[in-house]
């Protein structure tokens, strides 16, 4: 693979870096969240192939993210809630608040990509078995 199919691959929605992995993880875990287990099968697997030019470290790895259009959005409401609770009284956020936002907006856009791959899915099976007929 080379630097830029890698770069492709990488900037999909469902491919995540292992650090926002590792942090919602944690956050999931310190919610006794049974998505948790989601995480860590995610993590179990190899990460996507890295071009030979790659000089990173372990902390530029990223993962393919298999998992259901319902399992992403519950993840999404546990980082969602957690960063609600988050902002103290006085309503300003704290740093913690923004790394929930991130969290957030990037599972956001992976239940949203999720959701559209899996009825583009649909769609397709219908138009084929639409054409048999």
């Amino acid at each position: 693979m080379n630097s830029k199919e890698y770069k492709t691959i990488c900037a999909k929605p469902d491919v995540l870096q292992i650090t926002v992995l590792e942090r919602t993880l944690a956050a999931l875990e310190k919610e006794g969240a049974k998505e948790s287990s989601i995480i860590e099968n995610v993590l179990a697997i190899e990460p996507i192939e890295v071009p030979e030019s790659f000089s990173g470290d372990e902390s530029n790895l990223y993962f393919k993210v298999n998992c259901g259009e319902d399992e992403a959005e519950a993840i999404t409401d546990i980082l969602f809630d957690l960063e609600a609770s988050s902002v103290p009284v006085d309503g300003i956020a704290t740093s913690e608040t923004y790394q929930f936002v991130e969290l957030v907006n990037t599972w956001s856009e992976l239940t949203e990509y999720v959701a559209k791959t899996y009825n583009q899915a649909l769609k397709k099976d219908a138009d084929n078995k639409s054409s048999v007929s």
